[in-house]
C-alpha cells in the first residue's frame, strides 16, 4: 500500500481498527480480531487525528490541510459528513455527551 500510518485507533467496542494514512489521503479499516482488511476510505484532505463515538458507529478524522473534520460511518466505511473547523486541525477527542449537530457550520450531508 505504501506510506505510514500516522494514527491508529480501535473502536470502543474493540471490533474495528482504523489507521490514518496521510501520504495516501485515506483511512484503512481492519477487523481487530481477525486482522483482516475491511476496506479503505478515501478522504478529501490529509487525515491526521482520529477519535470514535462512544457507540462505535462513527469515527471522526481531522483533515489537516482542508481545515475540516470528516465523520465516517464505521459500518459502511464511508464519509457521511464533513465539518469546517478552522486551519490545521490535528488532534481530536469525542466525549460521551457530545452530539454533532446537523446544523453545524460547514457540515455537508
Amino acid at each position: 500500500m505504501g506510506g505510514r500510518a500516522y494514527r491508529i485507533g480501535v473502536t470502543p467496542d474493540g471490533k474495528r481498527t482504523l489507521f490514518t494514512m496521510p501520504e495516501r489521503r485515506l483511512i484503512l479499516a481492519y477487523d481487530t480480531e481477525t486482522r483482516r482488511p475491511l476496506g479503505r476510505i478515501d478522504v478529501a484532505g490529509t487525515p491526521l487525528g482520529l477519535a470514535f463515538a462512544p457507540d462505535s458507529r462513527l469515527a471522526y478524522v481531522t483533515l489537516a490541510d482542508s481545515g475540516q473534520v470528516a465523520e465516517i460511518g464505521i459500518g459502511a466505511l464511508t464519509v457521511t459528513r464533513q465539518f469546517t473547523v478552522g486551519a490545521g486541525p490535528a488532534g481530536i477527542a469525542v466525549t460521551a455527551r457530545w452530539q454533532p449537530s446537523r446544523r453545524s457550520r460547514g457540515a455537508r450531508e
